[in-house]
């Protein structure tokens, strides 16, 4: 069950990630009707992973403690110093995609491409057989295609731009952590 929330295979089965007064707010929220106890315990920084299987009828939450560690500066400074390297090494390797599931997506997306303009060609050829009955017709599949054929070609071309902008983004914040 929770295999399948964490890779989003089901719509009645979802994870969430929450703090200690996450859970404290929420449990305030679900009491404003009753009267309002105060509680006396120290905030901690345990984390929870909770767990919620929606029904048609009910709802239950699973919550899973999670043990916090404190980040350690040396830590933090190898995580960085790991991400500077792949980031140097995915620029020189001239921005091209390292992962297999990324080169394959791009692959896949060529592939799908090429089929579109293939069709695209094959409807402006139609159009210039056909009679004039069915040209508007055949006017809104290739602006269909065509949009497609763009819509595809702009995914491809920015997949590899994305993996590096999302690099740079975690290093950053990641500089920022470390210098706080």
């Amino acid at each position: 069950m929770l295999a399948s929330a964490i890779r989003q295979e089901s719509d009645s089965v979802f994870v969430d990630l929450l703090t200690y007064a996450d859970l404290e707010t929420l449990k305030s929220r679900k009491g404003a009707g009753r009267a309002a106890l105060q509680r006396t315990i120290p905030p901690n920084n345990k984390r929870y992973l909770i767990l919620t299987y929606a029904a048609e009828f009910d709802r239950v939450h699973y919550p899973l403690p999670l043990l916090y560690e404190e980040p350690t500066v040396e830590s933090l400074q190898s995580v960085v110093q790991q991400l500077r390297t792949e980031l140097a090494q995915s620029a020189s390797a001239g921005g091209k995609v390292k992962h297999s599931e990324s080169a394959a997506e791009v692959r896949r997306l060529r592939e799908e491409n090429s089929a579109l303009e293939r069709r695209l060609e094959e409807t402006q050829q139609q159009a210039n057989d056909s009679s004039l009955s069915s040209s508007e017709q055949l006017q809104i599949d290739y602006a269909e295609a065509q949009q497609e054929v763009t819509l595809v070609s702009e995914h491809v071309y920015l997949s590899p731009c994305l993996i590096l902008g999302t690099a740079m983004f975690a290093c950053a914040q990641l500089l920022l952590r470390a210098q706080a």
